[in-house]
């Protein structure tokens, strides 16, 4: 009694059928073990997370302050660059954060993160940020991954008396 097996090895199309196996085969994907998650389990926090990794400048032509802002304080703000981490890249969750050029409203102290605002993982505009003053929260609008706007208040002191209390907006570009 022949095996099923015996008569395909003998068939003279064995060749197909064992490319064709292994056709198969190869487009089974299992679990490779990697830290990586695949896009479609990210949630929208995550892919806003991975997508906001790096350093992101000012673009100095789009920038709305109040009409009271005083020049150095603005000119800090087109000198801004803001740079945002992850902790791992198995969950993309928000770490650390750095600024510089706009003491005057990013200080970024000694360990300085930056996390969601809310735990609503579809929320992906409200920052708030942690060792940072005196301004501690932004809301990010515009984003398509290579420029974003930022907008936040400030009710701040800036040399000494209270200038450009109100509504900025910052669009800014990654940095490559």
């Amino acid at each position: 009694m022949r095996t099923v097996f015996s008569t395909l090895f003998q068939s003279r199309y064995f060749p197909a059928y064992l490319l064709s196996a292994l056709v198969v085969l190869a487009s089974c994907k299992g679990d490779d073990g990697g830290d990586n998650p695949t896009p479609n389990d990210l949630t929208a926090q995550q892919e806003r997370a991975r997508d906001l990794v790096g350093t992101w400048a000012s673009n100095n032509d789009n920038i709305t302050a109040p009409t009271d802002t005083e020049d150095a304080a603005q000119q800090e703000l087109q000198a801004l660059t803001m740079t945002f981490a992850v902790n791992n890249n198995t969950d993309l969750a928000p770490g650390s954060f750095s600024s510089e050029g706009a003491d005057t409203y990013f200080s970024d102290g000694s360990g300085a993160t930056w996390a969601w605002t809310s735990n609503d993982s579809t929320n992906v505009s409200d920052v708030t940020l942690n060792a940072v003053s005196p301004v501690a929260a932004f809301s990010i609008s515009n984003f398509d991954g290579s420029t974003m706007t930022i907008r936040f208040d400030f009710e701040g002191a800036s040399t000494g008396r209270f200038a450009g209390i109100g509504e900025y907006t910052i669009q800014m570009t990654k940095q490559q």
